[in-house]
């Protein structure tokens, strides 16, 4: 039963997994962006199908007919665009909404923004789809870190062990161990990636090659899931996944090709 806008996000999460191969992993809902994370996406998905690494970034109400709604909404996504390859609108419309609400799909439709209509028992339409959005490399490697994150208890710890697995990955490294500060240089190859999860972090942790070391050791050092190798310098340490560990690995966003 849909009573609420709340009550849509579930089939547009589904949409989001079966329609643009979402990984399940990255379908949520209230994704926050932005220094003073003002902005705020009501549903969010990514993809990294071969070539195609996607970002989906959403915002919905409850019914899109009357023009106070749509109007809401759509100024609601326009901010999207700048964090999203893709972006679109959703909600309870009628069947004939293109007709009944043409200036406002041309508008969509100028501005690339996709809609999808549901109607009272969650089917969707996509009348509209997105156009692809060209990103500012940074913001895209904000909104990664933000859905990588969400609802991540220890964060800088496990933002290192999920690098460390993508890096053995990636590499192809049979003994599946890898020097921390070879994933450390390779996680902040620029330096404004660093500023930009100091900024999500609100410079609550600290974001050093040292720093994230301790913290990773503090969650992950007497655990089955590691097993490390120390050098004469901590950071040079290897970290070897065990077959536990592998178990932990989420799909590929940290550290992509």
């Amino acid at each position: 039963m849909i009573n609420v806008e709340k009550d849509l996000y579930p089939f547009v999460e589904r949409f989001l997994i079966e329609k643009k191969n979402c990984f399940n992993d990255y379908v949520g809902n209230e994704l926050h962006m932005g220094s003073d994370k003002r902005m705020r996406a009501d549903i969010y998905g990514y993809s990294n199908n071969k070539d195609s690494k996607l970002i989906y970034l959403l915002e919905g109400k409850h019914y899109l007919d009357a023009r106070k709604n749509f109007s809401k909404v759509l100024c609601e996504a326009l901010p999207l665009l700048e964090y999203a390859d893709h972006v679109y609108i959703f909600g309870i419309s009628s069947n004939d909404f293109e007709k009944q609400n043409k200036k406002y799909f041309e508008i969509c439709k100028l501005l690339g923004i996709g809609i999808l209509i549901l109607d009272e028992y969650g089917e969707i339409n996509e009348i509209l789809v997105a156009k692809r959005n060209q990103l500012d490399e940074f913001d895209r490697k904000e909104v990664l870190f933000r859905i990588f994150l969400k609802g991540v208890k220890s964060p800088t710890a496990n933002l290192i062990f999920q690098a460390v697995c993508e890096y053995i990955k990636l590499n192809r490294l049979e003994n599946n161990c890898v020097q921390f500060i070879e994933v450390y240089q390779e996680l902040f190859s620029k330096e404004e990636y660093k500023e930009s999860l100091d900024h999500i972090f609100n410079s609550n942790f600290v974001l050093t090659d040292i720093g994230m070391r301790n913290a990773f050791e503090k969650e992950f050092g007497n655990s089955e899931f590691v097993k490390i190798q120390p050098m004469s310098r901590k950071v040079d340490d290897y970290i070897c996944i065990t077959q536990k560990g592998r178990e932990l690995i989420r799909k590929s966003i940290l550290i992509i090709e």
